[in-house]
């Protein structure tokens, strides 16, 4: 019983130093930047560009500030106010996006519309594939994703934003 104890208690410590010596190497190798390529976490966005806009080509829209574009109609200049804030939490698998925006047009007859949407995602490399839970979507979307620190790019053909890490 004895040397069965101390070939158990060797093995314990044998794990427990492999462990501790693991946890040392990637601590040290913090300078080496994020290995964790995940996204999980709670974003503000910070600027939605949707090309595929033909009333605004080529539009990007920062967020949190009222930004004004004008036009015209049947020969009067009109000025379209939007307002836009958003968020997006991704969480293990799934994800929630959250959308404010306020629309005016000559600063007069203000509309908000609220939207939340939610669904799966799953992540291969740069590749982001979201699928909305929505019944009316159109299917999943792929989104090129690049991250830098705090910072979230989503780029696909018809919409491109990027986010902040809160």
């Amino acid at each position: 019983m004895t040397s069965s104890f101390k070939r158990t208690s060797s093995v314990i410590l044998s794990l427990a130093l492999i462990f501790s010596l693991a946890a040392c190497d990637s601590d040290n190798n913090s300078d080496e930047g994020d290995k964790d390529p995940t996204i999980v976490g709670n974003y503000t966005v910070t600027s939605i560009h949707n090309k595929t806009n033909e009333e605004l080509p080529n539009a990007v829209i920062p967020t949190s500030e009222l930004v004004e574009f004008e036009f015209t109609e049947d020969g009067v200049t009109h000025t379209l106010g939007i307002y836009i804030e958003a968020t997006i939490k991704f969480q293990a698998s799934t994800y929630q996006f959250f959308s404010s925006i306020t629309t005016e047009v000559d600063q007069a007859n203000a509309v908000n519309k609220q939207d939340t949407e939610s669904g799966s995602y799953s992540l291969s490399g740069t590749s982001l594939t979201i699928t909305s839970s929505d019944p009316e979507s159109d299917g999943p979307e792929v989104f090129t994703i690049t991250q830098s620190g705090d910072n979230l790019t989503l780029d696909s053909p018809d919409l491109a934003l990027t986010a902040v890490r809160n």
